[in-house]
């Protein structure tokens, strides 16, 4: 019996038709570089994946949000870039995406995640026909869109807007807010925060001592805020209702987001690359959107006294 296996081993190794009757899948090797830790997002991309039989290995970076410390990182890698050791890099986040297109400087095909304007940060030149490397999924969701959902819950005739100065996202975010509450007859007062100052702590001290009133308190979906969600909810939560566009808002007990559900924008990013991995070129895929949905909390709502809509997706 061992020399008749000893005789198939041999026969593998010199003659290429036995070698492929029992063929082994190589992993593909995907470079994930994350902005703020691991989010639903990422774990739906990598378990999609997964479902459509591409075996990957995963090297995982997390930029803490931090511009710098990421691009340093990324610039120590690009040699393994250059030799070829990712098949592929995912990335969450438009800084996140940035730095990674950068660096990878279309050595390694692209594949972003929950960017919110891929054309005006310079992702890709043309949504329909990607041309710089790289392709992905959006979750920007028109202002007039996100607030007709929040009708649903609430009237909102004064609304006020935390948005992170030092982003371009939540700039534009924020007047694109302007311009449909001008369209819609609501008065916006826009308070700017960043990272480095303490002017989100400022801010929120004056709304609860009513120095700033609203019918809501809104941001849209800047990672920095959202990073500070729990802190906005604690120094909130009763005085006014919050509402946001991201999904992590509700999770962070917010009374709603209107926003993409993010394990299906990680769905349909893994299904991008799994195409980009089978060889398809980036430049044929499309960036993707996925639709809109009334995130609610039922625990907020429910101090609120305001209903939650039947179609609403109820969080604790």
């Amino acid at each position: 019996m061992l020399r008749v296996l000893l005789a198939i081993l041999a026969l593998a190794l010199v003659v290429p038709g036995l070698a492929a009757a029992n063929p082994t899948h190589e992993p593909k090797h995907v470079l994930m570089v994350q902005w703020r830790g691991a989010t639903p997002a990422d774990t739906a991309f990598k378990d999609r994946l997964k479902e459509l039989g591409v075996p990957v290995e995963y090297t995982e970076i997390d930029a803490k949000q931090d511009r710098t410390a990421l691009a340093t990182t990324l610039r120590e890698m690009r040699p393994d870039m250059v030799a070829g050791r990712w098949n592929l890099i995912y990335s969450f986040g438009t800084s996140a995406s940035q730095l990674s297109l950068a660096v990878a400087r279309q050595r390694v095909p692209l594949v972003f995640n929950v960017v919110y304007d891929p054309a005006q940060t310079g992702l890709v030149d043309n949504p329909d026909q990607p041309g710089l490397g790289a392709t992905g999924v959006t979750n920007q969701v028109p202002a007039a869109e996100q607030f007709a959902l929040f009708g649903k819950l609430l009237p909102i005739r004064r609304l006020v807007v935390l948005f992170n100065a030092q982003e371009y996202n939540a700039r534009l975010n924020e007047g694109q807010v302007r311009a449909w509450a001008q369209s819609a007859g609501v008065e916006v007062v826009s308070i700017p925060v960043s990272a480095d100052t303490n002017a989100l702590n400022q801010a929120l001290a004056e709304i609860a001592a009513g120095k700033i009133a609203g019918d809501a308190v809104y941001a849209g979906p800047d990672s920095y805020i959202i990073s500070r969600a729990a802190d906005v909810r604690a120094a909130l939560a009763g005085r006014v209702p919050l509402v946001g566009g991201s999904e992590a808002f509700v999770d962070a007990g917010w009374l709603a987001a209107a926003s993409p559900d993010y394990a299906a924008m990680g769905r349909a990013a893994a299904e991008q690359a799994a195409a980009i991995l089978d060889g398809v070129p980036v430049t044929k895929l499309a960036v993707r959107g996925t639709p809109a949905r009334l995130f609610v909390s039922r625990r907020a709502a429910e101090a609120a006294g305001i209903p939650v809509p039947p179609d609403a997706a109820a969080k604790p």
